[in-house]
């Protein structure tokens, strides 16, 4: 009866040490399978600091809230770089009763409210018909004891329950004084400048 007993439980730890891990969009880019030609609008921030950038031919792009002003096109190139090269590095849980502390809420989730580390700050992209092509929640970062930080980013999409980690860091506080084109003179630095 004992050998029977020990050899069930051997089975029941090895099944379970054994069992195939559910590791949701782990190794996938944050933006998989999304064609960022598409983009015409990309909304992003905190409360409080929520920005717009516009396009209409996916080239030159603006501030909506700065009246149509320029926007550095290489900041965009570089947001949508990271977000179709950063990968999801780790899943941290699908429990919805630990996204509060991962700062992953959505703002209808915590009751209409805008909490700073428990609601995420959102970026949505949008084609030229309005339809979302991506939207992500970026949460609070991964910290160690004593709070020091110990690297990464936990993350989330909105119309699913699991939070994952990633290793770099997204700026999605749309801001547009730091957005705009500040550029009054673009130099070619191999040519040498005679006179201004």
């Amino acid at each position: 009866g004992t050998l029977l007993v020990l050899a069930v439980a051997a089975f029941s730890v090895s099944r379970w040490m054994n069992a195939p891990e559910d590791l949701g969009r782990v190794g996938q880019v944050l933006m998989a399978g999304v064609d960022t030609a598409a983009a015409r609008r990309i909304e992003g921030g905190s409360p409080g600091n929520k920005g717009t950038l516009v396009t209409t031919d996916g080239s030159t792009w603006t501030g909506a809230e700065e009246h149509e002003f320029p926007v550095d096109t290489k900041k965009i190139k570089s947001l949508l770089l990271k977000l179709t090269t950063v990968k999801l590095a780790h899943k941290a849980t699908d429990d919805p009763a630990k996204l509060a502390e991962l700062g992953l809420l959505t703002q209808e989730e915590n009751g209409g409210k805008l909490e700073k580390n428990k609601t995420g700050k959102l970026v949505a992209i949008f084609d030229k018909d309005n339809k979302p092509l991506f939207r992500l929640i970026l949460g609070n970062d991964r910290v160690a004891a004593g709070s020091m930080a110990f690297g990464g980013t936990f993350v989330r999409y909105p119309d699913e329950k699991a939070a994952y980690l990633i290793s770099d860091s997204v700026v999605v506080d749309l801001r547009p004084q730091d957005w705009i084109d500040t550029v009054v003179l673009d130099l070619d630095a191999d040519k040498a400048v005679q006179s201004v």
